[in-house]
C-alpha cells in the first residue's frame, strides 16, 4: 500500500473520530411572540440518609412550575413540566405571560421509586415537603417572584433531606442568586453562578440572550 492511500485512511479516521466525537451545541425555542415568556431556574437536590442510597441529584431532575395566567379574560392556572440539564439549570421557553413560581421537584430512584418534593403555594408559610407519592398539584396562588420584562427568574435553588425529613417530611430549602462552596455529602462542593448569567453563556446566539440582558 502506498504512503498517499495509507495518509488518505488515517485522515478519514481521524476526521471519523472528530464527528463522532463532537457535540452539538444546546439549543433553545426562538420567542415566537413579542408577548411569550422564558422561565428560567436551577436545582439541585442532595439526598442524605431518606432513601437506602444517599446522592446528589442535578441532571434530569424534573421540575413542577405553577403559573397564573390571563386567557380570554379569565386569571387561570396551570401546571407545566420541564428536566434539568447536565449542570442542573433549567428553563421554559414560549409560555404565557404572568405570574411563575417553583411548586416542586422530583427524581426518579434507581429503586423504582420516586422522591418527590412539593409545596402547595398557598401563602408565604408554606414549606417544600416530601411527597408520599409522586404527584404535585398545580393548585397554588402564592408568587413572591416577579417578571423583569418578560423573562420570570427563579434563582438556584438547593434542597437537602436529612434524617429529620424521614421522620417529619420537612426539607431543608434554600433559594438564592448564586451558591459558591457548599460542600455536599459525595465531596464536591456546590457552585452554581446566577441564572441569567449561565443562560447567557449557553445561548449567547439566541434571541433569548438579547431578552435576558434587556432585562437585567
Amino acid at each position: 500500500m502506498n504512503t498517499g492511500v495509507q495518509l488518505s485512511r488515517v485522515y478519514m479516521i481521524v476526521l471519523f473520530f472528530f464527528s463522532a466525537c463532537s457535540v452539538p451545541p444546546p439549543t433553545i425555542e426562538e420567542p415566537n411572540s413579542e408577548d411569550s415568556f422564558l422561565v428560567i431556574g436551577s436545582v439541585v437536590v442532595e439526598d442524605d440518609f431518606y432513601t437506602n442510597n444517599s446522592g446528589v441529584y442535578i441532571k434530569n431532575v424534573e421540575v413542577a412550575i405553577l403559573a397564573e395566567i390571563e386567557e380570554n379574560g379569565q386569571t387561570l392556572t396551570r401546571g407545566f413540566w420541564t428536566k434539568t440539564d447536565d449542570n442542573g439549570y433549567f428553563y421554559l421557553a414560549n409560555v404565557p405571560p404572568g405570574k411563575y413560581a417553583l411548586t416542586g421537584v422530583r427524581v426518579f430512584l434507581d429503586t423504582q421509586r420516586w422522591l418527590t418534593i412539593s409545596n402547595p403555594l398557598n401563602s408565604s408559610n408554606d414549606n417544600f415537603e416530601i411527597n408520599p407519592n409522586d404527584h404535585i398539584s398545580f393548585t397554588g396562588n402564592y408568587f413572591d417572584i416577579q417578571p423583569e420584562g418578560r423573562v420570570v427568574n427563579l434563582q438556584n435553588n438547593y434542597f437537602s433531606i436529612d434524617t429529620q425529613s424521614r421522620g417529619y417530611g420537612d426539607v431543608k430549602y434554600i433559594r438564592r442568586n448564586e451558591i459558591r462552596g457548599m460542600r455536599l455529602i459525595n465531596g464536591l462542593n456546590l457552585d452554581l453562578i446566577p441564572v441569567e448569567k449561565y443562560f447567557i453563556r449557553q445561548f449567547s446566539g439566541s434571541s433569548w440572550a438579547d431578552i435576558i440582558r434587556e432585562s437585567r
